[in-house]
């Protein structure tokens, strides 16, 4: 056990000390390890299961003077160590097991800007106001009151991935189909994570494209879930790996939530040999 002791010069104890204690049973930091609360004359004793961080002492001692005494009060064991507090304290709290909600305000000792993180969520005071503080929330799949699309909030989710990349136009990088007639094969797979969240999405692709004649067209193609988004027959006006060709397009489309497969495809008309190289596929939520 440990205990913390402070000086109060006042009235009317019984009824602070029962608010004090209320306060830190909801703290989102001191009510795991806190135990109990009581007076010995002017003596103040709270007792705690294991101690305090020096932070979480800070934050204990704000409480105290603004519950109990209203002002800054002089501490019985600590004063020396603890010199360094400030009226001002900017409450932060680390890997707290319970989300801060409206009574983890000004009588805590947050103030607009203080922040608490768990194993993966943040979480932002915007408002400090006793009793109806008010936090946001950051993390995957996580709405609120700010965000892209304004008041509503968005969870950002974005990922990318490159294939056959060719940064110095050699050619020696590449995907080639030179069998069968419109016979496809994959040159990049891009997986959503399995915590993607149903919305609003846009699929981007950029690839160059060759072929080794120019007497039938090169194919290539842009699936999601096995169904084309994009679709792509040209002949080529000068054959060659040398004479790579641009295409850059997008789609939007609405994803329900979970694991979702972006497949670029390319494959030949009938006869000599598709290329393409520095392909590129990407996504984020637009809604």
């Amino acid at each position: 056990m440990a205990t913390y002791t402070f000086f109060y010069d006042g009235v009317d104890i019984a009824t602070k000390l029962t608010e004090l204690d209320v306060q830190l049973q909801n703290d989102i930091d001191l009510g795991p390890d806190y135990s109990s609360v009581s007076n010995t004359g002017s003596i103040i004793t709270v007792t705690f299961t294991t101690s305090l961080s020096r932070p979480l002492y800070l934050a204990l001692k704000k409480m105290v003077r603004i519950i109990v005494n209203g002002d800054e009060i002089p501490d019985a064991t600590n004063s020396t160590i603890f010199k360094a507090d400030r009226k001002d304290l900017l409450r932060r709290s680390y890997q707290v097991t319970t989300a801060p909600n409206a009574v983890n305000d000004i009588v805590h000792g947050y103030n607009t800007g203080s922040i608490a993180t768990s194993m993966d969520s943040a979480y932002i005071c915007l408002d400090n106001t006793q009793n109806n503080a008010v936090w946001l929330q950051l993390g995957p799949g996580i709405t609120g009151p700010v965000g892209l699309t304004g008041a509503g909030g968005l969870a950002m989710f974005y990922d990318f991935k490159e294939e056959f990349v060719d940064p110095d136009n050699t050619g020696i990088t590449v995907l080639a189909q030179s069998s069968g007639s419109n016979v496809y094969i994959p040159g990049l797979t891009l997986a959503t994570p399995a915590n993607l969240p149903a919305g609003d999405y846009r699929i981007n692709w950029y690839y160059n494209w060759a072929k080794s004649n120019n007497s039938n067209d090169f194919h290539g193609r842009v699936q999601l879930d096995g169904n084309t988004i994009h679709i792509h027959e040209q002949e080529a006006r000068d054959p060659g790996i040398d004479q790579a060709h641009a295409v850059s397009g997008f789609q939007n489309v609405t994803l329900t939530a979970g694991v979702h497969d972006i497949v670029f495809e390319i494959a030949r008309e009938s006869s000599g040999t598709s290329f393409a190289k520095n392909i590129r596929v990407d996504y984020w939520r637009i809604a």
